[in-house]
Parts: C-alpha cells; structure tokens; sequence
C-alpha cells in the first residue's frame, strides 16, 4: 500500500505538533504517512497548492492565514461548515478538483457532543475574526447558542462572517463588540494565537460551569485553559482539538476507516500528551 503524503501549509509553523501528531497515527493504523511542514504566506499559497498535487499529495491541512482562501475561489467543492464559516482547515486532491473541508468545525462539535454540552438559547462569546473564529460561531450556533458575539480587534474582518451565518442561523444573533471582558457568556472560545504564537492573555475571567474553548494549544497548557480548569470550568483544550482534526482528515485521505475513529481519537491523545508533556 503506497504511503499517504500530506502536509501542513501556512505561516507560521514553528511550533506545530502535526508531524509528530502524523507519526502516532501512522503507527497506530498501520500506514505509512510522510507529512510535512510547508510555510508559505498569502502571496505563494496557489503555488503550494499545485506543487503539492503535482507531488502525489492525498491532501493537506491549512492553518494561518489561508482557511479563508481555501474555502473560497480556490475549493471546487466545499462541505456545508466551510461554506458557511468561509473557512477551510483541510483540502483533499480528487480526479473532480480540490474538495475543501472544516474539520475544525467537526472536531469542536464532536468535543461538545461527547460532553453533552447543551447551549440552547444561551449566549456565547467568540475571540477572533478569522477562520478559525468563524468556525467555532457556526459550531456554537449548530448547538443552539441564542446569541453569539465576536470579540475582535479586528471589527471588519469579524463582521464579513455575520451575512453567511445570519443567513444560515436566522434564529441567532450575530453581532460584533471591541475586544474586552464577555458579558454573562456561557460560552467562550479562544480563537485568536493568543497562548501560542502571541504572548498575553485573553480578557476573561473563566467562570465556574461555563464552557470554554482553546484553538492554540502548548505542552502543559495555556493560561487560558490552565485558569479555566482551576476556576471549574468545563475545557476544551487546543490538544484534544488538534488530535480530532486530523484523525478526520487522516479518514478524508483514505488512511483510516471511520469505524477507527474513535479510537485514534483516543489513542492519539494519550500519545501526543505523553511525548509533549500535555
């Protein structure tokens, strides 16, 4: 059986655990994967894109700053959550075109399933404007968050997502606010580098009960998720995030049968917070 070639592509990468994370998973399912690191910007994405088909890649992942790219012009076909959040986090080669799909999205509702997280009519709040802001609102109004507001320092960027999720959650509001402490959130996700590639620390005081989320993900923790759980709120760590995406984008390359899932999930978390120190 010939090996999956993958990838992650964006910038920056420095501190991505997805080799690491593709080497467990290989070891797990019994296939050998070769997956790489690619920085690339804006500018050069295009160009990545079509190298990496040209090299026999199954697919690849996005993070910064192209998940948006990806599930735009760039995709000839898109899942609903990428459509809807206009992001992107996972693309696989197919005789049709690129096929773009939001993994992130299946992994945080994933996440919020197995703990029966219930947001119905409840207000949750949103840190970040890009994809992966986007992403984590569509998953909270899929969970029947009432009101969902975009703490951003980037207002304009934030807003460009309400039109498409307005339009596909017309019983939420979506509304965007400057970036400062939520207020009575029973939610709140992280989705800025904010704990990974940029120092400081979110304006938010975890509260007991509420459900809070972490995209960025360190060896120990975050601030973020470290505060959280010692103030007794329910975590979603940027850890346990990462592992469930690419598990699914493992499955989406044809590397694993989706009876397999669960327990790569499992496995590859065990694994991964033992290696790192997680």
């Amino acid at each position: 059986m010939p090996p999956i070639k993958a990838g992650l592509i964006g910038l920056p990468l420095g501190k991505s655990l997805s080799p690491r994370l593709f080497s467990i998973l290989a070891g797990l399912c019994g296939r050998e994967i070769e997956y790489s690191l690619w920085e690339c910007g804006t500018a050069k994405f295009h160009e990545a894109v079509a190298k990496a088909r040209a090299e026999g890649w199954s697919g690849f992942n996005v993070t910064l700053p192209d998940k948006q790219l990806l599930a735009g012009a760039l995709a000839d076909k898109r899942d609903r959550a990428a459509g809807i959040a206009g992001s992107a986090n996972c693309a696989r080669f197919t005789p049709e075109g690129l096929e773009a799909r939001n993994t992130d999205a299946a992994a945080m509702a994933a996440a919020m399933l197995d703990r029966g997280m219930d947001l119905t009519g409840k207000k949750a709040a949103v840190y970040g404007s890009g994809g992966s802001a986007a992403t984590s609102a569509y998953v909270l109004a899929s969970a029947g968050a009432a009101e969902v507001i975009f703490y951003a320092r980037d207002p304009l960027r934030a807003g460009a997502a309400i039109g498409r999720l307005s339009a596909a959650f017309p019983a939420a509001v979506f509304s965007v606010a400057p970036f400062g402490p939520p207020d009575g959130a029973a939610a709140v996700v992280n989705a800025t580098p904010i704990g990974m590639y940029e120092e400081g620390h979110l304006p938010v005081e975890p509260a007991n009960d509420q459900i809070c989320v972490d995209w960025p993900y360190s060896p120990g923790g975050t601030f973020f998720t470290r505060r959280a759980k010692e103030l007794g709120a329910h975590v979603i760590d940027g850890m346990e995030l990462l592992v469930r995406q690419a598990v699914l984008s493992l499955f989406l390359w044809g590397g694993c049968r989706e009876s397999e899932i669960g327990d790569l999930i499992r496995e590859g978390r065990k694994l991964l917070r033992e290696k790192t120190g997680g």
